[in-house]
C-alpha cells in the first residue's frame, strides 16, 4: 500500500469542508479502536515521559500557534493541495473526521501538560497519598455527604453508629493492641502510613474536620487491605461508591497523572514493591487474626459496610500496578516529536491491525476501491504533483524546523493499517 494514503494526515491539518457519507472514515475508525483498546495506556505515558522534554515542547507549542495556523491556510490555498482532497473526496475519505482528530488533539494539548506539570509535595507514598488528597473536589464532596446524611437513613445510621460509644471502644481496643500497633509500624518502615490512608478516605466524604465525622469512619480502609468475608447487602457501599464516581469524574486524570510522575522515584517505589511482597500478605494474614480487628469488622458488617469491596478496591489496584509500572520504565527513542511517534508506532499491536486491513479488503467493496485508487497512476500525478510544488515544499520545510516531520506523520498513519 503506497504511502500516497496516509497523506490524509497532512490534510487533516487544517482543511474543512462539508462532511460526506462517512464509509471510509468508519472503516478506518475501526483501526484507531484496536489502537486505542491495545496501546492507549502505552501512548499516553509516552506523552507524559516526552511532555517533559524541551525539545517535544517546542514542537507542540508551535502547533497552538498563528504562524502554524497561517501555514495551514496558505497550503489549503495550493491548487495541488486541493486536487488532492478532491481526489480523496471521489472516495468518501472524509476530511472532516481528521480535521476533528488534530483539532481535539490540540485542544487537549494545554490540560495535558498542565498536569504533566504538576507540583509535586514530596517523592514517596505519603507525598503521593496527600497529593491525591489535594485533587479531591472537596465542595462536591461534601455536599454529596451533606445529601447522603439527608435523604438516606441507612447511610446516616452507619455514620451516627461510626461516632459512637460503642465504635470508640471497639476502635480503641484495636490501637491499643500491642501486636496491632507493631503491625502499624512494620507498614510504616516501608513508608506506608496507617494515619495517611485514614486521611484519605476520611477525605473522601468531603470532610476535613474531625469535629464533623470521627476519623474512625475511615478505617475501614485499612481493613481493605486484606480482610474478606461474605458479600452482604450492598447499601452503604452503593453511597460509597457515589463519592468514587466524583472523584473519578472530577480528577480522575490529575490522580492517573500524579502516579506517572510519582513512579518515577525510588521512595515511592519501595513501598509499592513491599505491598506486592509475601511479607505484606503475612502481616495482613496477622492482622485478621486479631480479636480486636475481627471486632472492628464485625461492627462495620452489623451496618452493612461490605469489606468485600474494599478489598476489591486494593485487589484491582494491586493488579495494575505490575502494568503500570512497566509502562513508567519504557525506554524512549529519543526526547523529540519525531522521536515520539515513532515510539507511538512501536507500541501499535501490528499483527491485529494487519489482520483487519486484510479482512476490510476482503469484506468491504468501498474500503478495497478507496486504497486500489490510492495505488493508482492518477493518484501518483496528483500526489507527486503537490510534493513539486516549491510553496508546498517550503511550506514542509516551516514544520521541519519545528521539529514537526511530515514523513514520520505518514508513516504513522501507515502503521495505522498495520503495514509497514
Amino acid at each position: 500500500m503506497k504511502v500516497a494514503i496516509v497523506f490524509m494526515g497532512l490534510i487533516a491539518l487544517g482543511f474543512s469542508l462539508p462532511q460526506p457519507k462517512k464509509s471510509f472514515v468508519e472503516n478506518f475508525r475501526d483501526f484507531l479502536d484496536i489502537i486505542k483498546d491495545e496501546a492507549g495506556h502505552d501512548i499516553e505515558h509516552l506523552f507524559e515521559h516526552y511532555i517533559e522534554f524541551e525539545e517535544f515542547q517546542r514542537s507542540f507549542d508551535y502547533l497552538t500557534t498563528k504562524d502554524f495556523r497561517d501555514l495551514i491556510y496558505e497550503m489549503e490555498d495550493l491548487p495541488e493541495f486541493k486536487a488532492v482532497v478532491d481526489f480523496l473526496e471521489n472516495d468518501n475519505i472524509d476530511i472532516h473526521f481528521f480535521i476533528d482528530i488534530f483539532n481535539e488533539m490540540i485542544e487537549t494539548i494545554g490540560e495535558r501538560v498542565k498536569r504533566a506539570r504538576h507540583t509535586l509535595s514530596g517523592r514517596d507514598f505519603t507525598s503521593y497519598i496527600n497529593d491525591i488528597i489535594g485533587e479531591f473536589p472537596k465542595d462536591k464532596l461534601a455536599a454529596l455527604y451533606e445529601q447522603k446524611l439527608a435523604e438516606d437513613e441507612e447511610f446516616r445510621v452507619a455514620l451516627e453508629n461510626l461516632q459512637s460509644e460503642e465504635w470508640d471502644a471497639v476502635f480503641g481496643a484495636l490501637w491499643e493492641s500491642e501486636q496491632f500497633k507493631a503491625e502499624v509500624d512494620t507498614l510504616a518502615e516501608h513508608g506506608i502510613d496507617v494515619h495517611v490512608l485514614m486521611k484519605e478516605l476520611f477525605a473522601i466524604f468531603g470532610q476535613n474536620n474531625p469535629g464533623k465525622m470521627k476519623v474512625a469512619i475511615v478505617f475501614m480502609g485499612l481493613i481493605a487491605l486484606g480482610f474478606s468475608v461474605p458479600r452482604p447487602k450492598k447499601s452503604f457501599v452503593e453511597n460509597f461508591g457515589d463519592f468514587l464516581d466524583i472523584i473519578k469524574d472530577e480528577a480522575g486524570n490529575d490522580i492517573d497523572n500524579l502516579f506517572e510522575q510519582y513512579i518515577e522515584f525510588e521512595e515511592f517505589r519501595r513501598s509499592l514493591d513491599y505491598l506486592t511482597t509475601k511479607d505484606f500478605r503475612d502481616l495482613i494474614y496477622e492482622m485478621e487474626d486479631l480479636p480486636e480487628f475481627k471486632a472492628v469488622v464485625d461492627f462495620l458488617e452489623n451496618d452493612n459496610i461490605e469489606i468485600h469491596f474494599f478489598i476489591d478496591i486494593f485487589n484491582e489496584m494491586m493488579e495494575t500496578i505490575g502494568e503500570r509500572v512497566k509502562r513508567a520504565r519504557q525506554t524512549l527513542s529519543g526526547r523529540d516529536f519525531t522521536s515520539y511517534i515513532n515510539d507511538i508506532i512501536d507500541v501499535f499491536p501490528k499483527d491485529k491491525l494487519a489482520a483487519l486491513y486484510e479482512q476490510k479488503l476482503a469484506e468491504d467493496e468501498e474500503f478495497r476501491v478507496a486504497l486500489e485508487n490510492l495505488q493508482s497512476e492518477e493518484w501518483d500525478a496528483v500526489f507527486g504533483a503537490l510534493w513539486e510544488s516549491e510553496q508546498f515544499k517550503a511550506e514542509v520545510d516551516t514544520l521541519a524546523e519545528h521539529g514537526i516531520d511530515i514523513h514520520v506523520l505518514m508513516k504513522e498513519l501507515f502503521a495505522i493499517f498495520g503495514q509497514n
